[in-house]
């Protein structure tokens, strides 16, 4: 009776902790929201202005109206979404033929892949900006799309690699011998009997991608100029020596949440069960 009811206590306390540790995390970004639809004089109010305020969308309005936030947008999305499907279509074909077709002398190949994505990005920005500079018909040169694709492509392929060989490595191999008697080659077993089953896999790199890419700040700030300039480096733009427009500054940060915060509750399922999956074995 004693044991049950302190089992009772012990998972009340989970919860409530849970609950605690959900409403610190979200906190913030309600916080910024709230901050979109006010006025410069209610984002300063003593005390805090929860319910009492007027909304108004002119952050929103001037955001997108009066700055470069659109292109940016464009930027971010068009060289995330390109750089990550290379990375993973790229690096699930790489991880496929380390787990299944990997000799002796291929075993700490997936270590030398991986170290590759611990070293600092200020290490290798020299030799992208010089490469950029004096071969610009391979990267496409500074400020361009082509430039920031291969960089993120790049940053991402060891990530691919390395999380999609832990899912791979949870498929039996006769599952591959099967669809070999049958008459599948390798690519078809890859394509029609592996990316079925890794499907969950193949999201969670995705997300984890993709949000890196989304985010990356430092190769922007330093290759890109005008043209290729994306929302990390464009919202820098918002403080200047007359000080800092905050209705923009919030209003944009909704909005560059927003693609994350919709494209994470689309496949939050699958890539539940994809991390999972990946943590299951080493």
């Amino acid at each position: 009776m004693k044991s049950g009811v302190l089992s009772q206590i012990k998972g009340t306390g989970i919860v409530v902790a849970l609950w605690i540790v959900l409403l610190a995390f979200f906190f913030p970004i309600f916080w910024l929201f709230l901050s979109s639809l006010k006025c410069q004089a209610d984002l300063f109010a003593m005390p805090p202005k929860f319910i009492d305020f007027t909304p108004t969308l002119r952050g929103y309005i001037d955001l997108l109206g009066t700055t470069g936030f659109p292109r940016f947008f464009i930027n971010s999305l068009v060289m995330s979404v390109c750089s990550v499907s290379i990375a993973v279509a790229a690096g699930t074909a790489a991880a496929y033929g380390l787990t299944r077709l990997g000799q002796r002398s291929t075993k700490n190949l997936s270590f030398y892949i991986i170290s590759t994505r611990v070293a600092p990005p200020i290490v290798v920005i020299v030799p992208f900006y010089l490469l950029a500079r004096k071969i610009p018909f391979l990267l496409g040169g500074l400020d361009s799309y082509r430039l920031l694709i291969m960089i993120y492509t790049a940053m991402n392929l060891p990530l691919v690699v390395w999380m999609m060989q832990s899912f791979m490595r949870q498929i039996p191999p006769e599952i591959d011998e099967a669809a070999t008697i049958d008459g599948c080659s390798r690519l078809q077993t890859l394509r029609f009997v592996m990316l079925p089953l890794l499907f969950p896999g193949l999201i969670a790199t995705t997300v984890m991608s993709f949000v890196y890419a989304w985010n990356e700040f430092f190769f922007a700030f330093l290759l890109t100029a005008r043209v290729a300039k994306t929302l990390p480096v464009g919202l820098v733009g918002f403080v200047s020596m007359e000080g800092m427009r905050w209705d923009e500054i919030t209003a944009s940060g909704v909005l560059v949440l927003l693609p994350i915060i919709v494209f994470g509750l689309v496949v939050h399922r699958r890539f539940i069960e994809g991390l999972l999956g990946g943590a299951s074995k080493a």
